[in-house]
């Protein structure tokens, strides 16, 4: 119930968890056409994808999964190739139209990221320890980057007239968020993430 207060006008308590709506609906999406996304059949999968892209014209609002839902097939596409059920030449030729769809239902910025992270994950194969870290720390630095590092930001930018003081604050800010991200994930995340391994399914 804490995703659908947008559909009756309410407020996110933080801004950012509008997000988690999306992502909600796109679990429930992927439980009823993941067998024909991720199908052998060319037709279901072709099926599947023209299904999305009707209904991200059909049912352009932001509140809703249908919307996205060009961006989400170009991450789709990718899993595609990597799962070899497309080969290269299928890829360069469907990425562009996608790259066009979301354009077209999201404007040219979400395309870009889109595309640019699309094209890093095809690409790009790093090894980091921290990288690795910040990976495991995201969804926590998601959930807490705007109560704690905004708060950050706005007493330092009432505290701060200079660029160079400015940018400190912001160093501040990330740096803080990510400390207090990983004592949450220390301490919440990854003790509910061994709690629930331990549920079993018949």
């Amino acid at each position: 119930m804490g995703y659908v207060n947008a559909f009756f006008g309410y407020e996110w308590i933080i801004p950012v968890f509008w997000t988690l709506a999306i992502e909600f609906q796109f679990y429930l999406l992927m439980a009823a056409s993941l067998p024909l996304l991720m199908s052998p059949r060319t037709g279901f999968r072709t099926m599947a994808a023209l299904l999305f892209g009707a209904g991200a014209f059909l049912m352009p609002s932001s509140k809703f999964i249908f919307g996205w839902l060009f961006l989400f097939l170009l991450g789709i596409t990718v899993a595609q190739y990597k799962s070899a059920l497309i080969g290269k030449r299928m890829l360069l030729i469907v990425l562009p139209l996608l790259v066009a769809g979301t354009w077209f239902t999201q404007g040219w910025l979400i395309a870009l990221v889109g595309t640019a992270t699309a094209l890093a994950i095809l690409l790009l194969s790093l090894q980091s320890r921290v990288l690795f870290f910040l990976g495991s720390i995201s969804y926590s630095l998601y959930l807490i980057h705007v109560p704690i590092g905004g708060r950050v930001i706005n007493l330092g930018m009432r505290l701060t007239h200079t660029l160079p003081s400015q940018l400190g604050v912001l160093a501040v800010a990330l740096t803080v968020s990510i400390g207090a991200a990983y004592l949450l994930y220390r301490f919440v995340e990854r003790p509910a993430q061994e709690w629930s391994s331990r549920i079993q399914y018949q």
